[in-house]
């Protein structure tokens, strides 16, 4: 499955093009916070990602976008657009949006198809940061709860889509947490998922176990990006989107 989803990596999304303005540098703005300096320096792998989050959410957004050039929301944001479902007459887009932090998906997803058109549900390890995204107005529900600890606070088939941006490397790899991308989405729904390459290796045998199980199907991996090109002085830190289908069988969070 890995590689014939591979051989497909370099085919480009139709919502690629859109405009990327957040991205422009600042010239209000000339280095890191503290903090943000200090998780940079780390290749963010913080051993405290409590701490050091609760900490950088008053300069998060001015430090990931306007001075590291933060890429991986807007891969996000493109994929799930590329397998965006079409809801019933009247509906919203139901999308769960893990480790939501300041609530940059949520923002970009509302900016790029307009806010009515979907609903965003987002859980975060930090209050702090919850309050950022809070400040948004493009969720409609906002849970302080990491991701580690299962099961989440979520119905079974309530969303038509999970995204999951540069958490995963926090999380201890476990199958009790992709099984959960697996309970709460529709079956036939897509989980977009950001692993970085350092990461992977780690999460390889949970997803190949839900994929032999048939909960879910890989149905993309993008070519690799670097997430932070700003971070100019600092070895890249490498990563691709990976898009799940949601199956119709279902796997116990406590499997």
């Amino acid at each position: 499955m890995w590689s014939r989803v591979l051989r497909h990596a370099e085919r480009p999304l139709f919502f690629a093009g859109v405009k990327k303005a957040a991205r422009a540098a600042s010239t209000a703005t000339s280095s890191l916070s503290s903090t943000g300096d200090a998780l940079n320096g780390t290749g963010f792998k913080s051993a405290d990602p409590f701490a050091s989050y609760s900490r950088w959410a008053p300069t998060y957004d001015d430090d990931s976008f306007e001075i590291l050039k933060f890429d991986s929301p807007y891969a996000c944001r493109d994929h799930m657009l590329a397998y965006w479902p079409v809801p019933a007459a009247e509906e919203r887009v139901k999308v769960l949006d893990v480790g939501c932090g300041t609530g940059a998906i949520g923002r970009l997803v509302a900016e790029a198809i307009g806010p009515s058109a979907v609903d965003f549900h987002g859980i975060d390890l930090t209050p702090e940061m919850l309050r950022v995204a809070k400040q948004t107005g493009y969720y409609e529900t906002l849970r302080e709860w990491s991701a580690s600890r299962t099961p989440w606070p979520v119905d079974d088939d309530s969303k038509d889509m999970a995204s999951c941006n540069g958490v995963l490397v926090y999380v201890p790899p476990d199958l009790a947490v992709l099984a959960e991308f697996v309970r709460v989405v529709k079956p036939w729904g897509h989980a977009v998922l950001m692993l970085r390459d350092d990461n992977i290796d780690d999460w390889r045998p949970h997803i190949e176990t839900l994929e032999l199980q048939r909960r879910w199907k890989l149905v993309r991996v993008s070519k690799t990006r670097n997430n932070f090109p700003g971070a100019s002085d600092k070895p890249p830190i490498f990563y691709k989107m990976y898009v799940f289908q949601i199956l119709g069988t279902r796997l116990a969070a406590a499997a």
